[in-house]
């Protein structure tokens, strides 16, 4: 294994496992109205934490909590993966999964909770004439999205390099409009009244999402593209 594969290998892990927590504590918070999260201990430490760097007494304590807990989650799952890898080396089907989740996980939260959020705003606009036309398509563009992902990893994806980051780039940044996760972040920051801190969680929290997807997917398929057959660097099936 080369020190380039090697660093390859280092990027991917890191993307990987900062996307996956960043989705599995965004999940959480949306699901319901009494996340596992609020329930763990020091909640209204940085909940006075929070508030006073933002100064905005109306403003959930989520942001952070998001911020917070995805940083935890990241580096606890980069760190177990990382031991992992000394005792089992990752075969195609993780790497399978990795690239669906890193393709389709941020977009496959969003359709799940489009219901209440822009179909809702649809409805209201256009008296429910588009919204079901629009979750459809939606839904098929994350279909064609992860066949795509099996084509790459199956060798048999047609693009090159440019053309295949200027999907990924349409594709995630579709999806940032269509979560509302696309803000300006001058404004974020003059929401909170010019505090840079507070302003910089908040735009990390919607940039978040489709930002580390779409880094994770670049990474994915680097590492996949550098390890496959033809490199001569042939992985135990799972």
């Amino acid at each position: 294994m080369t020190d380039s594969f090697k660093q390859v290998s280092r990027i991917h892990d890191f993307f990987f496992s900062w996307n996956l927590a960043w989705l599995t504590v965004w999940f959480e918070l949306w699901r319901s109205s009494n996340p596992f999260i609020f329930q763990l201990g020091g909640l209204q430490m940085r909940h006075r934490y929070w508030l006073r760097i933002s100064g905005i007494h109306t403003e959930p304590s989520g942001i952070f909590e998001q911020f917070f807990w995805s940083i935890v989650l990241g580096t606890t799952i980069l760190i177990v993966f990382v031991l992992l890898k000394w005792i089992w080396t990752p075969g195609r089907v993780f790497r399978g999964a990795a690239g669906i989740i890193a393709i389709a996980g941020f977009p496959l939260i969003v359709l799940y909770f489009l219901p209440f959020s822009l179909i809702s705003s649809i409805h209201i606009l256009y008296e429910g004439r588009f919204a079901d036309a629009f979750f459809v398509l939606a839904a098929i563009e994350i279909g064609v999205a992860i066949f795509c992902a099996v084509l790459y990893l199956s060798q048999k994806w047609p693009l090159t390099t440019i053309p295949t980051i200027s999907l990924l780039v349409v594709h995630f940044g579709l999806w940032a409009w269509v979560s509302g996760m696309w803000i300006d972040p001058m404004v974020e920051i003059h929401f909170y009244r010019e505090n840079i801190v507070a302003g910089v969680i908040s735009t990390t929290c919607h940039f978040g999402p489709p930002v580390l997807g779409l880094l994770a997917s670049l990474s994915w398929g680097k590492y996949v593209r550098d390890i496959s057959p033809q490199s001569g660097k042939n992985l135990n099936p799972v």
